[in-house]
């Protein structure tokens, strides 16, 4: 993001990072906040034409977005310049009141034709997450005594036994064992494969565990970048031509976002006082983000409250392959998998059943005519534009926590 590579750049630029999600949205203040109820984001400038940066639809509950200056391609960028206080709003109006962030674009120079081909690669992890339970099972006291009560009884609280008090059982006569309702018709018992628990001694033997569910829900990131730009020129013409293609995995399974830049620079010398110039960029950007926040359908809900005795991978030690499998989320019934049987909804379910993607294709541009009048006094004019359309599509399948009947919202937003 073109925003989150201006921290730490220049004094008074202050820069927010929304969250670690893959094409997550990041702002800047220059000199801090300047309005309670305005934007109080500097106008950013490109070649000399102001572009969008805003950012629609981000809020405590749904999915991150992006802002709009995470279209722009960094590998093009030549030079940048924070203007703040009077000095921007004297060039750009009260548009500029927050300062203005000038952005100058790569361009061809004089000379044989110059090719040159970068790639990044990135691994990220997550490394910090808050401190979990892992010594009492799910469950809350029943006439004073601490009891296991398993997902069938949608049971929220982890103030059961003592794990280490605990072990399996798969036989559905067990006079502790759960009601019927939580077994398949070959008597398997459908939230755990080692079973449901009972006190130590009046199982099958087999000690109860406590979950790694972080460990196996959270991947390992990736990031590639790579960028291919030919320029070149002579006496009367100049060109610039680039493409960038952008590709990030997240952290959580299915998370992803991507974007495809190129850009084409041509400046001509039509006589020897007038120059006229040209040059437009594509980007499509995009990606499927994942819910978060204060919403019974985000994955930090479903994870950091999950009972360290429901296993959420079912079995699994890898959150990519936990998530392509249905069995880890839906029940044979079609009803979730999940350790409240639905109340939250599991976060394997969320990145496969409550899916929001967004597309975007914009265009920047601009045509500029300069006449030397006299070697001290120079005429332009430039005419630009910056025009995109975002279509996203949201939907919650059957049986979601947070829309058990399902939904589908389809938004389009053009600028």
């Amino acid at each position: 993001n073109l925003v989150t590579a201006l921290n730490q750049k220049a004094a008074g630029v202050m820069v927010y990072q929304s969250a670690g999600s893959p094409g997550a949205s990041a702002s800047i203040r220059i000199r801090g906040n300047t309005s309670v109820s305005l934007g109080n984001s500097p106008l950013f400038v490109v070649d000399g034409v102001p572009i969008d940066n805003s950012e629609v639809g981000n809020g405590v509950g749904g999915v991150y977005q992006s802002n709009r200056a995470i279209d722009i391609n960094p590998n093009d960028i030549a030079s940048l310049t924070v203007l703040k206080g009077p000095a921007a709003t004297v060039l750009y109006g009260i548009r500029a009141a927050d300062g203005a962030m000038i952005v100058t674009t790569k361009k061809g120079q004089k000379g044989k034709p110059k090719v040159v081909f970068s790639t990044n690669f990135v691994s990220s992890q997550v490394n910090k997450l808050p401190e979990m339970n892992t010594l009492y099972s799910q469950g809350r006291p029943v006439g004073g005594v601490p009891t296991w009560r398993g997902p069938g009884d949608k049971e929220g609280f982890s103030w059961g036994p003592a794990i280490a008090d605990l072990e399996f059982d798969q036989d559905q006569n067990n006079p502790l064992a759960p009601p019927a309702r939580d077994f398949s018709p070959d008597g398997q018992y459908l939230y755990d494969n080692n079973g449901f628990l009972v006190p130590e001694g009046q199982g099958n033997g087999q000690p109860a565990q406590a979950y790694a569910n972080n460990d196996n829900f959270f991947v390992n990131g990736r990031s590639t970048d790579n960028n291919l730009s030919i320029s070149g020129g002579n006496d009367v013409i100049n060109y610039y031509v680039s493409t960038g293609y952008l590709y990030q995995q997240g952290v959580v399974p299915k998370s992803d976002w991507q974007r495809i830049s190129v850009l084409g620079k041509v400046s001509a010398d039509l006589t020897d006082n007038l120059n006229l110039g040209f040059q437009a960029n594509y980007i499509n950007s995009g990606g499927m983000r994942i819910q978060r926040g204060s919403n019974i359908s985000g994955v930090m809900l479903g994870l950091m409250r999950n009972t360290p005795t429901f296993d959420i991978a079912n079995g699994y030690t890898d959150g990519r392959e936990a998530a392509d499998d249905e069995s880890v989320y839906v029940l044979p019934d079609g009803t979730q998998r999940s350790y409240r049987n639905g109340v939250y909804d599991s976060p394997f379910w969320t990145v496969n059943r409550n899916p929001f993607e967004d597309n975007v294709n914009r265009v920047i541009g601009n045509l500029s005519l300069t006449y030397e009048v006299l070697p001290w006094l120079t005429i332009s004019y430039k005419l630009g534009l910056d025009t995109y359309g975002d279509s996203r599509i949201y939907s919650m399948d059957i049986n979601s926590a947070d829309v058990p009947e399902g939904q589908v919202v389809m938004r389009n937003i053009t600028n």
